[in-house]
């Protein structure tokens, strides 16, 4: 699967999702087993848990890459529900290709399509200027920062104005002070754009300052441990890390962990 990747090259649509007894099994060991959720239309949802708890498998059964062995998922789009979503995937790492230049990066989901060439560099610069890199477009990967390769890699994804973004720990390697202005871009994309998400990430911090309900995952119950809504609202900014109440959630959040004996 190219990231972005996507079904068709129409109109965003608004995504709800339902999963009801969703399990996977590797080698006759589950990972995830009955596992149920529903996520509202809009919903940015963090997955957090111990390594090996099923967060990655829960991706890859969404975007279509991992067959679930049991339950069912149902996407409903509004108001096109006769149609699949489209669906725009970031990973851990860049998976930029070294040859094109950071345009034809952002392009590469478009010309898979089959959209004609001026709308493909229309639609490109224009995401690359929203996440900016607008001055970068002719520029090779090899000249880019780690942190600019993610905004390339995000633009990539958010190109196809993809229904649903699946991002499995991205901002993982990069540093605070990167990894922090990321995350304020991403809310700020996310207000424009509309899509419903699941954000992976090992950091509890990470998954309150972006998320409407943080998912706590669990190897021992192979499934969904606690959900914890998040009250900021989603025009939040980066002034709420200052704030005692969110601090008070990454304790909340931290203490589900712990109680489940995650830590």
């Amino acid at each position: 699967m190219v990231p972005g990747a996507v079904v068709n090259d129409g109109g965003r649509a608004a995504l709800s999702i339902q999963m009801a007894g969703v399990g996977k099994a590797y080698a006759g060991s589950a990972v995830l087993e009955n596992l149920w959720l529903r996520v509202e239309e809009g919903e940015l949802i963090a997955l957090v848990g111990p390594s090996g708890c099923g967060k990655t498998t829960l991706l890859r059964i969404l975007a279509g890459l991992t067959a679930a062995d049991r339950g069912e998922f149902h996407f409903s789009l509004t108001p096109e529900p006769a149609r699949a979503p489209r669906i725009g995937y970031l990973f851990q790492e860049p998976t930029l290709l070294p040859w094109l230049t950071v345009r034809g990066n952002v392009e590469l989901p478009l010309r898979i399509l089959g959209t004609k060439a001026d709308r493909r560099r229309e639609r490109a610069a224009a995401m690359l200027a929203r996440v900016g890199l607008a001055d970068w477009q002719k520029a090779r990967p090899r000249e880019l920062s780690l942190g600019m390769k993610m905004r390339v890699a995000l633009a990539r994804a958010l190109v196809v104005e993809p229904e649903l973004l699946l991002l499995d720990e991205p901002f993982a390697a990069l540093d605070e002070i990167g990894r922090n202005r990321l995350n304020d871009d991403l809310l700020a994309l996310r207000r424009a754009g509309g899509w419903t998400a699941f954000f992976v990430t090992h950091s509890v911090a990470e998954a309150v300052f972006l998320a409407d309900r943080v998912v706590i995952l669990s190897p021992r119950r192979r499934g969904v441990l606690a959900e914890v809504p998040i009250p900021f609202g989603r025009n939040r900014d980066h002034g709420l890390r200052r704030e005692p109440s969110y601090w008070r959630m990454v304790a909340e959040v931290a203490g589900h962990l712990e109680a489940g004996g995650q830590s």
